[in-house]
């Protein structure tokens, strides 16, 4: 048990190298199968999170043994070792509950190793794509029924025949997705990923239509937003040599690009991520 907690305790200190890209040697350990690289603060909070939860097995596991032992046992000296374990095994319990409840309480982003100390509640990134059954937009409206008073940003965005034209080839686009609505910056920004990166694979799943939260300018409604499909080993590279991971917004994991990715905000929604291109 003691050697459990001193584990968890060892990773904090690494934290510091969370800037930094971490090549995977076995990713479906944490359950990232066909991802190759991605920040080591991601790679922490996964192990972080599974550590925990081995300690608080291996402690519940340990007081069953040690409440057999000191029950069934008639032998003193058993009787005796029962106690001890289960004792050390509340105490490491304790120890880890406690610690997991402080951080909590002071921030609850300190207990996903987020370096992002600000609230991630409605202050988050505008327009993440939260599923919100109240904010479906007509696709290529471009508009923007904002519950939150935002305004709208840019004008009504491109035909969906004028986005198609000016996609760099190699970019795919699922059956059925609507790109009328698309701002030109978006189509720039994406573009620009693809010359970045010409042997990533970019599959659009949805641009202005579908349900997404129309809070805040820069939303999907405005076109300002795609979701790419996230199965791509290379383009997730990317993403972890270009972004940097800054919190969550929704519970969704955050990333800011770097230099000259410095508009670009991405959210891991899962099976797909989330990309807002700013003007």
């Amino acid at each position: 048990m003691k050697k459990i907690i001193f584990l968890i305790i060892s990773f904090s200190p690494l934290i510091v190298l969370a800037q930094s890209g971490y090549t995977l040697l076995e990713p479906s350990v944490i359950g990232m199968d066909g991802v190759v690289k991605i920040s080591l603060l991601d790679y922490l909070q996964k192990a972080f999170n599974i550590l925990i939860t081995v300690g608080v097995i291996f402690a519940i596991v340990s007081v069953i043994y040690g409440g057999a032992m000191y029950i069934l046992s008639g032998i003193p000296g058993q009787i005796n070792k029962g106690k001890g374990i289960m004792k050390n095994a509340f105490v490491g319990l304790a120890l880890i509950l406690s610690s997991w409840l402080i951080l909590h309480t002071i921030n609850p982003n300190l207990t996903t190793l987020s370096l992002d100390l600000e609230s991630s509640g409605s202050g988050g990134v505008a327009g993440a794509t939260n599923p919100d059954p109240t904010g479906i937009s007509p696709p290529g409206s471009g508009t923007n029924n904002n519950p939150s008073g935002g305004a709208v940003v840019g004008q009504s965005g491109l035909s969906h025949q004028e986005v198609m034209g000016k996609l760099k080839p190699g970019i795919e686009i699922k059956p059925g997705v609507d790109m009328a609505g698309v701002q030109q910056s978006t189509i720039d920004g994406i573009n620009k990923v693809k010359t970045d990166c010409p042997d990533c694979q970019i599959i659009i799943t949805s641009a202005t239509g579908d349900v997404h939260s129309t809070l805040g300018p820069y939303s999907h409604a405005n076109g300002y937003k795609l979701d790419i499909r996230r199965t791509d080993s290379k383009l997730n590279s990317y993403i972890a040599d270009n972004f940097s991971r800054t919190g969550t917004v929704g519970g969704y994991p955050q990333y800011i690009g770097r230099g000259s990715n410095s508009n670009v905000v991405i959210l891991d929604e899962g099976d797909h991520w989330d990309w807002q291109f700013k003007p």
